[in-house]
């Protein structure tokens, strides 16, 4: 089932902008809009053609919508490219930093306080490091926002990679082989909660939260230990980090059925068991859009070695890895558009510009059917 289809369906359009409109910005509407209008022959079109065996393909414009699936597929491995370029070619470890329930109300509500948090992770592992290493130890960090789990309630964590290492004050690499995951969850809910206290307005009600998510998480907020990640393995680690860099909301292959009423979607599958949630399309369309973030708003960090000012500090250590790198970009990430048939090399013939849309894919003619409720 293919989520434009449900927002598509018979008056289910209607009745989410009815309900839900005034909950969602001009940003997100802007969003939806994108994505009913992607690969529509309206935006235009381009032609290719393979100049070894001749085969043409017709590729429509895409949205770029952080809503559409089929872009996000397409965007996710260009994001991922683009982190691949960052990364050193030595393993890293993928942890999930967490934050308790009771703040994820107040950061959907003033997103600034998820920068807060954002902004504290290279502090939290280079203290642990320290702590536990002796010394000032700067590692390779990316990191990239969640806001939803697999219910798609608003869920904010944070997906890291982080190298199994790092550089000291002299530009030498130093292995880590073990995290100290106790230290990691300490550390962490110290910082987030000083700075959200610092933050926050100074009364009683934001004085007590702080001192109950002290009191309610005495090991610290949840860090959990996931894979340990090779970056020696090609496309494999490609699509490893595209899981986590542009995830949509939900993938559509976990959605099982759609009555035109009521979307039931896969949620926490593993290899013994699968639990179905079930809830109206209209609820179902503003779970998808509510994690649509600001415009602008940082999605991934490149922290400590990754940090762009880190590449002229840190030039000893990044000269030890350039040539194994640039061996795995080669490998990689061959340059142009590819033929499926042969794997030739695809020339551009034609573009076809835009034209003017049809009313069902505008949110305007629904804009239009709500006013003519009130009237």
């Amino acid at each position: 089932m293919l989520i434009r289809e449900i927002f598509l369906a018979d008056n289910i359009m209607t009745r989410f902008l009815h309900q839900y409109s005034s909950s969602l910005t001009d940003h997100q509407l802007q969003e939806i809009q994108k994505m009913l209008l992607c690969h529509d022959p309206s935006r235009g079109f381009a032609i290719f053609e393979c100049k070894d065996c001749g085969e043409t393909e017709v590729v429509h414009m895409s949205c770029n919508s952080r809503l559409c699936p089929s872009c996000g597929r397409n965007l996710t491995e260009r994001w991922a490219k683009r982190i691949m370029n960052r990364m050193l070619p030595v393993k890293h470890r993928h942890c999930v930093f967490t934050l308790p329930d009771e703040l994820w109300p107040m950061m959907r509500d003033d997103r600034k306080m998820i920068k807060v948090a954002f902004r504290l992770l290279l502090e939290t592992v280079e203290e642990v490091f320290g702590r536990r290493y002796g010394s000032n130890i700067t590692p390779g960090i990316t990191a990239v926002l969640h806001t939803f789990g697999e219910d798609m309630k608003f869920n904010v964590h944070f997906h890291t990679l982080i190298t199994c290492g790092g550089a000291d004050k002299d530009g030498r690499w130093v292995d880590i082989n073990y995290f100290p995951y106790d230290a990691l969850r300490k550390v962490w809910q110290y910082k987030v909660l000083t700075a959200i206290k610092k933050y926050l307005p100074k009364n009683e009600e934001n004085s007590q939260l702080i001192d109950k998510l002290f009191k309610d998480h005495q090991n610290g907020f949840y860090v959990r230990a996931k894979d340990i990640v090779e970056n020696n393995k090609g496309k494999g680690l490609l699509k490893y980090i595209a899981r986590y860099v542009r995830h949509p909301a939900i993938a559509q292959s976990r959605i099982v059925e759609f009555d035109g009423e009521t979307v039931t979607f896969l949620c926490d599958k593993d290899e013994e068991t699968e639990r179905k949630v079930s809830m109206p399309a209209t609820e179902f369309m503003f779970a998808l859009a509510q994690h649509i973030p600001p415009k602008g708003f940082q999605l991934i960090k490149h922290l400590g070695l990754y940090a762009n000012r880190s590449r002229s500090k840190f030039a000893s250590v990044f000269s030890i890895f350039h040539k194994l790198q640039v061996g795995i970009q080669k490998r990689l990430f061959p340059h142009g558009k590819q033929c499926t048939i042969c794997g030739g090399h695809m020339q551009r013939l034609e573009v076809i510009h835009s034209t003017d849309p049809p009313p069902r894919l505008l949110l305007s003619s629904y804009v239009g059917q709500i006013r003519l409720s009130f009237s």
